[in-house]
Formats: C-alpha cells, sequence, structure tokens
C-alpha cells in the first residue's frame, strides 16, 4: 500500500487489540468498523461489503479531506519462546547422539489482555509429549534406556511461520551433527511440507505421530473464544447481540484425553525405534548429561 503512494491504509473490520508483528514506518494505520468506513466513504454499509469481496482494486475519492494524525507504540517481543528438557542417554557410544521430540505449544493463553481458547489447536500434542516425557523419564531411572540422548521440546509460533523451531534450528542448543531425527508429535498435514523443508536444509529427517483420525467435535461458530464480560456487557448495552460463550471445558477434556493417549501411543512407537537401537546390551552409564558443545557458530 505505502509502495503505491497512500499516506494511509484504514482496515475494515472489528476494532480490537492487536499486536503487530513487526514495526510499520512511513504509513499511518487505522482500523475502522464497517459503519466507521461507510460515514467515511460516503456511501451505504453494503456496498462497502461489496467492494471489500471484489477481487480488484477500487478506487474512490474521499467526499471531504480529512487530516489524520496516529498515535502507536510498538514494543518489540522475543519471536519464540521454547521449552526444552533431556532424558540422558546410556549407551557409552550413542549417548552423545540425540534424538528430538517435539511438540507445538498450541496454546494461545492470554491475547491483548483477554484469556483465550482456540479448539482448533487445543494442545493434544503437548499433553502428549509430556506424558511420553514423564514416562521415559521414569523408566530412565531403573532400565538401560534410552541409549540416545532425548530431547524433548515444546515450539511456540507454529501458526507464524514456525517461529520457534526456527529459532531453534538457528542457534541449536545440541551440535545438529549429532542429532540423528526429529518426532513431531501431533503435526498437522497440511504443515508436515513446511516443517520438512526445514528440516531438509539442515539433514535432519522428520518422523510424524499425527493427530488421530477422530478429532474434537466442536460446537457451532468461531472456534477461538475470548475471556470478554466487559465487552458482552459493551453489546447489551448497545442492544447487540453477545459473543458466543465457550464451550464446557469439562465435554471437551472427556474427548481429548482419549485422543491424546491415542497420539502418546504412537509416539512411543518412534520413541522405541530411534532411540533404542537394535544392538547388544551394553553397561549403562551413570544418568548424568553433558551436552556436547556448539560447534556451528
Amino acid at each position: 500500500v505505502r509502495a503505491a503512494g497512500a499516506a494511509a491504509a484504514f482496515v475494515v473490520g472489528q476494532p480490537a487489540p492487536h499486536q503487530a508483528q513487526r514495526r510499520v514506518t512511513g504509513l499511518l494505520t487505522v482500523r475502522l468498523s464497517l459503519a466507521a468506513a461507510a460515514r467515511l466513504l460516503g456511501v451505504p454499509a453494503a456496498e462497502v461489503q461489496a467492494m471489500l469481496a471484489r477481487d480488484e482494486a477500487t478506487t474512490m475519492t474521499l467526499p471531504l479531506p480529512i487530516q489524520l494524525s496516529v498515535d502507536a507504540a510498538y514494543r518489540a517481543q522475543a519471536q519464540a519462546l521454547n521449552i526444552i528438557g533431556y532424558v540422558p542417554g546410556k549407551h557409552p557410544a550413542r549417548h552423545s547422539e540425540l534424538l528430538i521430540v517435539c511438540a507445538d505449544l498450541d496454546g494461545w493463553g492470554r491475547f491483548a489482555g483477554l484469556r483465550a481458547l482456540d479448539l482448533d489447536h487445543f494442545g493434544l500434542g503437548a499433553a502428549a509429549l509430556l506424558e511420553v516425557a514423564r514416562n521415559a523419564g521414569y523408566l530412565s531411572r531403573f532400565y538401560a534406556i534410552p541409549e540416545r540422548s532425548v530431547m524433548f521440546a515444546v515450539w511456540s509460533g507454529a501458526r507464524s511461520g514456525h517461529l520457534g523451531l526456527r529459532a531453534y534450528l538457528r542457534n541449536p542448543a545440541w551440535d545438529l551433527d549429532r542429532t540423528v531425527g526429529v518426532v513431531y508429535v501431533g503435526l498437522e498435514e497440511a504443515e508436515a511440507p513446511a516443517v520438512r523443508a526445514l528440516l531438509d536444509a539442515y539433514g535432519l529427517p522428520l518422523y510424524t505421530a499425527p493427530l488421530p483420525a477422530a478429532s474434537l467435535r466442536l460446537p457451532e461458530g468461531p472456534a477461538l473464544f475470548l475471556e470478554s464480560s466487559l465487552r458482552r456487557q459493551a453489546a447489551r448495552r448497545r442492544g447487540a447481540q453477545a459473543a458466543p460463550e465457550p464451550p464446557d471445558l469439562d465435554l471437551v477434556m472427556e474427548e481429548a484425553v482419549p485422543l491424546s493417549r491415542d497420539l502418546a501411543a504412537a509416539t512411543y512407537e518412534w520413541l522405541l525405534t530411534e532411540a533404542v537401537t537394535p544392538a547388544p546390551f551394553m553397561p549403562a552409564l551413570e544418568d548424568t548429561l553433558a551436552v556436547p558443545p556448539n560447534t556451528l557458530e
């Protein structure tokens, strides 16, 4: 828009707090409701909707000149917040090799100060990963497994181009030359090609434990719910329809827990295949872990 010579951009949509991914300079940006955009252009709201629906550029002249002033603040934030932990390998020759078992964080937490619940990404993979990590850590206290070291990781930024995984690959905590593969828990089929391309650039094979065929029975309407009692009160004062209520979490959990257990079972198969090798038994090492130094710049 700025390259086309515009000095300002009006974004039509429901006004709400929005976090920018990066700083925008040289272009004033204002978010307007549909009604406000119609008043600004001097046309009916239906005509504005029709303009937005057309897949072509539309040029209009404002009926009156306006003076626009925007005060905006930008605060840089971390692009990725990853959580990682290790279960040390017990094989004398293979303990320095690493298998990554990972999942997407899949939790919005709070968005612009409001608690968010996203039923499309309900954290099934992260829950299965935690269960596998718990069992693997417990069994490693009594048995000479795993032979290879295992890193359990939860990536953030999965819906923003896999920022968490990209951040790790740029600055790995373990030599990538000693990483034997990545087991991705709950990776969506549509996202697998993008993740595989990222890992191929570093020579890392991808193994997937996909989401079960059955899925959560989502309620009718939007899958993203915001804790918004104040918004509902304001809507009632305006006589507008209130925001949709979140579904009953107890009912959602009744369906989510068995699905996550199935996902954990599929993850165990990859873990046993890649972290326990079909080699002769070797004496177990002490249960200590020294992360190999990172030789990459």
